[in-house]
């Protein structure tokens, strides 16, 4: 099991240095049958069929974990995938020298460990959360306040909070 939690990382670390040379290089307009016009459109193509904000996430890892922090393999594959996302807003706030300090420290913990280390330090990001009333079905959206930009009615266009 361990070999195969593994390879799925290096596999989703090769997808996002792949993913970043389609993108920056604009392979795009080059791959399939006559090339894409965009990256979103490379993406959306079946045999991709990659969601941006997927695509996206194994991009920002990948950036910001080999190129701005510059580890080794063995010490981004040290830390489970789902802890790498997870504290990726949250050390990019921090310097280069914290954020490796924080990886350093978290590196080979077990789940339990983790959620102590995570606690302690307060480094965990508040996320909204969306879920439904039991009795009216409707949604309830709650957030922190100083973490939300804005929030806007999709079917108008009206901006319900923030800038």
């Amino acid at each position: 099991m361990q070999q195969a939690l593994r390879k799925q990382a290096e596999l989703f670390i090769d997808i996002g240095k792949a993913l970043k040379s389609i993108r920056d290089e604009r392979l795009y307009l080059q791959l399939g049958e006559g090339g894409f016009d965009t990256f979103q459109q490379f993406l959306n193509n079946a045999e991709i069929g990659l969601r941006p904000s997927t695509a996206y996430l194994y991009i920002r890892i990948y950036e910001y974990y080999y190129e701005r922090l510059q580890l080794t393999q063995e010490e981004v594959l040290a830390i489970p995938i789902n802890r790498l996302m997870r504290l990726l807003p949250v050390l990019k706030e921090k310097t280069d020298s914290e954020a490796k300090a924080v990886i350093e420290k978290i590196s080979g913990l077990t789940s339990y460990d983790y959620d102590v280390i995570i606690g302690e330090d307060k480094l965990s990001v508040d996320r909204p959360e969306l879920f439904r009333d039991k009795e009216t079905g409707k949604w309830i959206f709650q957030f922190v306040p100083a973490q939300v930009q804005r929030i806007v009615n999709k079917d108008t266009g009206v901006k319900i909070y923030g800038e």
